[in-house]
């Protein structure tokens, strides 16, 4: 049996709750009225204005900046010629330059024969010395790289969110030395010279739909 006390109380508690639930929904309403008149406000003046949208860079520590400066440092390494002293002058110096790492002969065998099916016989012969030299073997690995995305498009629908471009460049170089008593036995080389990404994402109801999970717990 529900008393009257117990009455009043239930309605007393659904009066406190609406109350909070219309306190929090009105302050949900003013700051995203402050926020949009600030936005239209603004948006007039950067609409042209590319820079008023983020950007970030990141990049592989390296003496190359570029891609090309990479290539031309491995292209003056010769197999059975270059020495570990001449390395360092090309920029492969694991001990004093960033991001140079040292692989050992069991490292380069697990990188050349990932299973069984490869033989050692049918490996470059530079390989195959590394791995019969065993501790008198090891190799440098760089890396170098570079990214930068950017944001592009209309800064007020950027902003707004209703659209958000985003497009990433760069490049990264792989280069792979192997020596042998500190003489150069092999090298090979990968990498990427031109990066491109772009990046695409449309919300129809912009900052409405972006502030849902908002809405909802206000409900």
């Amino acid at each position: 049996m529900v008393t009257a006390f117990q009455g009043v109380g239930n309605r007393t508690d659904r009066i406190v709750k609406d109350g909070w639930r219309h306190m929090q929904w009105m302050r949900w309403i003013r700051r995203r009225a402050v926020w949009l008149a600030m936005v239209l406000l603004a948006g007039p003046v950067v609409s042209g204005c590319q820079s008023a949208l983020p950007s970030e860079k990141q990049s592989m520590i390296s003496p190359w900046s570029t891609f090309d400066q990479a290539k031309q440092s491995y292209d003056l390494i010769i197999p059975n010629y270059t020495t570990t002293e001449e390395l360092e002058q090309l920029g492969y110096d694991p001990y004093r330059v960033p991001n140079v790492g040292i692989l050992t002969y069991l490292d380069i065998i697990q990188r050349f024969i990932p299973t069984e099916s490869i033989k050692v016989e049918d490996l470059d012969e530079g390989i195959q010395r590394c791995i019969r030299a065993r501790e008198a073997c090891y190799a440098y690995e760089a890396t170098p790289s570079w990214r930068k995305k950017k944001r592009y498009g209309s800064v007020t629908a950027d902003v707004m969110g209703f659209q958000k471009k985003e497009r990433t460049i760069g490049w990264n170089f792989n280069a792979l030395v192997v020596l042998i008593d500190d003489v150069v036995v092999y090298k090979i080389w990968g990498g990427v010279p031109n990066f491109v990404e772009d990046k695409k994402k449309r919300t129809p109801l912009g900052p409405i739909q972006n502030n849902m999970d908002d809405i909802k717990g206000l409900i």
